[in-house]
This record gives structure tokens, sequence and C-alpha cells, in this order.
């Protein structure tokens, strides 16, 4: 593996960990405020950003939190897909890092 694959690699594995520390407190946090943490990020992250976060929190939400915690996250990732159909007017899909077992 080149020195640059290297450095990009570790690069995705931070920003994922760091999106799945960021979903986690999202999820605990009061449904309101969770709420609006996703409104903001719909309306000022671009979208390759949303697409990454997307991602992860979706993959994520299917196996690391208890089942209270799931149905949570998926309450939440539902509103965040509304939110991006809302802000974007149109649907703009999954993203395409999710997994086709999280989509079915």
């Amino acid at each position: 593996m080149s020195l640059r694959k290297t450095i990009e690699t570790i690069a995705t594995v931070a920003r994922e960990f760091e999106q799945g520390y960021q979903i986690g407190e999202l999820i605990r946090m009061e449904r309101a405020q969770a709420m609006r943490v996703l409104e903001e990020a719909v309306q000022t992250w671009p979208s390759q950003r949303l697409d990454e976060f997307e991602a992860t929190f979706l993959n994520a939400s299917l196996g690391t939190f208890s089942v209270t915690e799931r149905i949570r996250a998926m309450e939440l990732y539902a509103y965040m897909k509304v939110l991006e159909t809302h802000y974007y007017g149109k649907w703009r899909g999954f993203s395409p890092g999710t997994s086709g077992a999280a989509i079915h």
C-alpha cells in the first residue's frame, strides 16, 4: 500500500470514528434537541458530508446500539431523510455508502 493510500485510509477511519461518536451523542440527546441538530446539519453541510454522515448513521444504527437506541436512531435517520427531501426539493435517495442490507 502506498503512503498516500495509507494516509487516505487513516483519514477515512478517523472521520468515521468521529461521525460514529457524533451519532452516539445525537441518539442520547433529547428528541427535540437532536432534531434541531439534524435540521442545522441538512441546511449547512455540503451534500457530500451529509452522504458520509448518512452512511455512517445508517450502518452504525443497525448493530451497535440497544434496541431502544436503534429505534431512536432509525427515527432520527428517517427525520433526516425527510429534512433532506424538503431542503433539496427532491428525494436524494440513499447514500452510496449504505449497505444494501440496511436499506431493505
